[in-house]
């Protein structure tokens, strides 16, 4: 069973939110088919001027946005968004989207499942019923945010630049959601983010350039629509390859295992890339 999926290699499927005309769909990870309990990821696209109507699950889920422009609604509240952008629906709140401009929109979803299962269920909502839901879009209730808000880190301190750069768009802080912890990160060309491992999941989706993902004992090859998962306390890590810094996607679950973070180092910590197997 492998534990990473590409768009370029998986077909077309029906989407977790129905037939809906022009929202197409595809299935990159969940448990059955690459071992990933605690995530379902898809990877979906909305044409221009369509609107994904108004609904509700059970689960909690996070979408990032790649391309084209949306107005995003969450109950009675609407933002519109354009890419490197992202938002997060917690479990049982009803949302829409609207894909607005000429450019297709693009996004991948990723829905928390350790808790609830991998039966996500697409629950159409009444508009007077949205009508009552009130969650401003505020630090504290935050569940829609551009990427450029939030302030970028680097993680290993005798790496500096040389090191992962990352932030983190939703978690507990950032809008009061405990599923997931929803980030991005960049790895400068050759640059090797440390092997390590921790206690919680976690999903990585190529967004640019190119890499190496080390799960465990694999080498998988990252590049823009690569979703991977990594399953608790498997030993990982990252390094590029080529000119490009390679941006991606990160994802801890935080269901049970909880918002701590258990950052374990599980080999020295090289200043830049190494040779690989």
């Amino acid at each position: 069973m492998k534990n990473y999926n590409c768009i370029r290699t998986v077909g077309w499927n029906k989407s977790i939110e129905g037939t809906i005309e022009n929202f197409n769909t595809k299935l990159l990870l969940n448990e059955r088919n690459n071992g990933s309990k605690e995530f379902i990821v898809t990877y979906s696209e909305l044409e221009p001027g369509n609107i994904l109507p108004m609904h509700s699950h059970e689960h909690a889920h996070s979408d990032y946005f790649i391309s084209g422009r949306v107005w995003a609604q969450l109950g009675c509240r609407k933002v519109e968004l354009e890419v490197d952008s992202a938002t997060y629906f917690p479990a049982g709140t009803p949302h829409s989207y609207e894909a607005v401009g000429n450019e297709m929109l693009r996004f991948y979803s990723i829905y928390a499942c350790e808790e609830k299962g991998q039966t996500v269920q697409t629950i159409p909502v009444d508009l007077k019923v949205t009508q009552t839901v009130d969650r401003p879009n505020m630090d504290l209730t935050r569940w829609a945010v551009a990427e450029s808000y939030e302030t970028w880190f680097y993680w290993e301190p005798s790496k500096g630049p040389k090191g992962l750069r990352w932030t983190s768009l939703f978690d507990a802080k950032r809008g009061g959601h405990n599923e997931m912890i929803v980030g991005t990160l960049y790895l400068p060309p050759g640059g090797r983010y440390s092997k390590h491992f921790h206690q919680q999941p976690e999903v990585f989706i190529g967004l640019e350039g190119r890499g190496i993902l080390f799960c465990g004992d694999e080498e998988i090859e990252i590049e823009p629509g690569v979703a991977a998962y990594v399953g608790k306390n498997i030993i990982h890590g990252a390094q590029t390859r080529g000119p490009r810094s390679m941006k991606m996607i990160w994802v801890y679950g935080t269901e049970l295992a909880g918002d701590h973070w258990s950052w374990t180092p599980a080999e020295d910590i090289y200043l830049g890339e190494q040779p690989l197997k």
